[in-house]
């Protein structure tokens, strides 16, 4: 049975109250569930169950509002006064060796010429990223259709490629052998390619199991 539950209902339950009160409200929940289930007794043993899924409910919404947060840094004064004199980083985007340049943001596939499609899911999606960030809360709060960054890098001497959300927060690879082949695909074509993708799916995240991520990678061309 699917999870009636979902991230979106979570945060309505929730909208308006401040994190202090969920703290508040969550360690009250978690204490008292648990003394609850203690005496045992059927209906305690109910309410205790009720006050601890209300406490994993609110550990649920403030994990959601620490990843929103993560994403979005408020600009103090001081760096209000400096930002002019901060380069403005320039947003994803495939540099061609023309110089022209093709802003990820902007991409609808139909201005391209298609040259090859890859259909696959994300591997790795389980592990943390190298900056402490996990890769499945940010799998959690992405959707389908959103766009996605391949990174090449070299992984023990073979072409690897990191796949990330449009912000930059990496969700995990593309397995070893596809990387492999688009990597001697793009090479060997005689014209100029840059890959572009979409997520396609969110598998998972009910009853405890962990998320997947199915994509589509296109290598592009200009026409």
């Amino acid at each position: 049975m699917k999870n009636p539950y979902t991230q979106e209902k979570i945060q309505a339950m929730y909208n308006g109250i401040t994190d202090a009160k969920l703290e508040k409200n969550k360690k009250s929940y978690t204490i008292w569930g648990i003394v609850c289930i203690v005496l045992i007794h059927p209906i305690c043993l109910a309410i205790g169950a009720f006050l601890l899924w209300r406490s994993y409910l609110i550990s649920k919404e403030l994990s959601r509002r620490n990843a929103v947060n993560a994403h979005v840094v408020a600009p103090s004064p001081a760096s209000n006064q400096i930002a002019s004199e901060v380069p403005q980083v320039d947003p994803p985007h495939y540099c061609f060796s023309d110089g022209a340049k093709i802003y990820l943001a902007d991409v609808d596939v139909n201005d391209f010429d298609v040259v090859k499609t890859y259909h696959t899911k994300v591997v790795g999606v389980t592990y943390e990223n190298d900056d402490g960030t996990d890769r499945q809360l940010n799998i959690e709060y992405a959707h389908r259709g959103d766009s996605l960054i391949f990174r090449e890098f070299d992984y023990d001497g073979k072409p690897a490629y990191a796949v990330h959300l449009e912000d930059g927060c990496q969700i995990g690879n593309l397995k070893e052998s596809l990387a492999g082949d688009i990597s001697d695909f793009m090479d060997s074509h005689e014209k100029e390619l840059f890959m572009y993708g979409e997520i396609t799916e969110i598998t998972g995240g009910d009853d405890g199991m962990k998320y997947g991520c199915n994509i589509v990678v296109y290598l592009l061309a200009r026409k």
